[in-house]
């Protein structure tokens, strides 16, 4: 996305806020030393949502796979490099991102479930494109 990213965290004992400060941060830093610029980069604070993990995960991981065709960036999933479908769907590895949770909800079995996982997020295609079903 050109203007903003989507973020899917389970946070533990380290507080939301304290790590969208370190990223933030961090990012800030790397960013206006890279291209020479100086002062902050972000506009207004994020924005969390609290996803009950049983009744609406899944429909929240479809619509951040799915927002970069939605914004007309690329036409397939696979095809954005900034995302973590292609480690759902065991296309790639990537340590810090954990794709247990996403695939354990869909089958025991991690093949079967990652078959289930990819038919779940086209199934978001079908019909057209559905815009803001999530807020």
């Amino acid at each position: 996305m050109k203007n903003h990213l989507h973020l899917l965290l389970e946070v533990e004992q380290i507080p939301l806020s304290r790590i969208m400060h370190v990223l933030q941060f961090r990012y800030t830093r790397y960013f206006n030393k890279r291209y020479g610029k100086v002062g902050h980069l972000f506009q207004g604070r994020y924005r969390a949502i609290i996803c009950d993990k049983d009744a609406y995960l899944l429909e929240l991981v479809r619509y951040i796979h799915l927002n970069p065709i939605r914004s007309k960036a690329v036409d397939d999933p696979e095809r954005y490099p900034w995302t973590s479908h292609v480690i759902n769907l065991g296309k790639q590895k990537n340590d810090p991102i954990d794709q247990g949770l996403v695939l354990s909800q869909l089958s025991g079995n991690r093949l079967a479930a990652q078959r289930v996982y990819m038919q779940f997020v086209l199934q978001g295609l079908e019909g057209g494109i559905k815009r803001n079903t999530i807020r």
